[in-house]
């Protein structure tokens, strides 16, 4: 057995993020909370930061200000970026480098978005992510040798099951009704494709009666200022003759999201780039039938289950769809996300900080 290592891990968002990075933190921290040898200490940048994690389910563990941690043995950083550096090795987990593909929203914070990644890369030991397609983005985008890079991935919460709850009836008579819905879940950046998946809904308009429910925030109607100046979203004309088949939610919690997928006809995952695909993961553990772009890290999750189709062609978009809703293949997708937990990610992680905290343990002197 491995003696006890002191462990940091930079909570600085822990409590702010919502997001998958937040989630995978969380469900991280719950799992080693459960059977960890180790001490654990949640190093956070600023003090105001400890004041947030001490109004927290999080307030009883032990929280310290960074730069009060001199004793930590191996640092993980799960936010893509390095924010301070300890006499110690560090990990980092980067998700993705979409900064450095066509796929990205290209604004002013591009630049910034890429030196983030690449001023992680440097500062950091090792690099941790979470599907051998990021493990050779990586490699590829950030100048680092691929055997600096491990991969660990991502489980999904019990919460998302196969089994109904009939609790939420009254919400889906309220703010779904009884139409037959395909579902979307994600947000509307470049790489996630929902122009492709519109486009694909509107091939589909003769054939289907469903509608397409979008868990994602809706775009804002452009202005007579945005429209002067040629800024209008690209998604907003496909949006404005949709809108009647069109249903958007967010703010939702994690059982109703559960609720969504298993009542879903078809759940459908458009992206032409993800660092892993927790949304088609968590349609699997559901059961719901699922269509889903042969892209980037997707079929490391589906493996043989989802219907497979090619992003760039709405027709083969259309095409899934339609084989997902005449030959459901749901029944399918708990096996398959039965290979995926956060018991197994938390516990491989952890084997790569402890080997890396081993490495650098002082030689033992010789007896005289």
């Amino acid at each position: 057995m491995t003696a006890p290592i002191k462990i940091g891990v930079d909570a600085t968002f822990l409590q702010r993020d919502r997001r998958g990075m937040g989630r995978v933190l969380r469900s991280v921290l719950n799992e080693w909370k459960k059977s960890c040898p180790h001490e654990l200490v949640l190093l956070v940048k600023e003090k105001r930061h400890v004041a947030e994690l001490e109004d927290s389910p999080y307030s009883k563990w032990d929280i310290r200000v960074w730069n009060q941690a001199d004793d930590i043995q191996v640092c993980w950083f799960p936010w893509n970026r390095v924010d301070w550096e300890l006499d110690c090795p560090h990990a980092v987990t980067i998700y993705d480098v979409a900064p450095f593909t066509d796929y990205h929203p290209q604004n002013r914070h591009l630049g910034d978005d890429q030196a983030r990644l690449l001023n992680a890369a440097q500062k950091a030991d090792r690099i941790i992510t979470t599907s051998n397609f990021s493990r050779i983005e990586m490699h590829r985008h950030l100048n680092c040798d691929i055997s600096q890079i491990d991969v660990f991935h991502l489980g999904y919460d019990p919460v998302f099951h196969a089994h109904s709850n009939q609790y939420l009836d009254p919400f889906f008579a309220e703010r779904i009704g009884s139409e037959p819905y395909i579902l979307f879940v994600g947000n509307t950046e470049p790489r996630k494709n929902l122009a492709g998946l519109l486009e694909a809904f509107m091939l589909l308009e003769n054939q289907v009666d469903s509608r397409l429910l979008l868990v994602s925030q809706k775009p804002s109607a452009p202005t007579w200022t945005d429209r002067l100046r040629g800024k209008v979203d690209p998604l907003s004309g496909t949006i404005s003759r949709l809108e009647n088949r069109l249903i958007w939610l967010q703010g939702i919690d994690d059982a109703t999201l559960a609720e969504l997928y298993r009542r879903a006809q078809v759940f459908v995952m458009p992206s032409f780039y993800e660092g892993f695909g927790l949304p088609l993961l968590e349609a699997l553990a559901c059961a719901t039938p699922t269509a889903a772009a042969r892209a980037a890290s997707l079929p490391e999750v589906g493996g043989d289950i989802p219907y497979w189709f090619n992003p760039e062609d709405p027709v083969d978009i259309a095409r899934a769809i339609m084989e997902a809703i005449d030959s459901p293949n749901g029944e399918e997708g708990p096996q398959r996300a039965s290979e995926f937990s956060w018991e197994s990610a938390a516990a491989e992680l952890m084997k790569i900080l402890e080997g890396m905290a081993k490495k650098v343990e002082p030689a033992e002197e010789p007896l005289p």
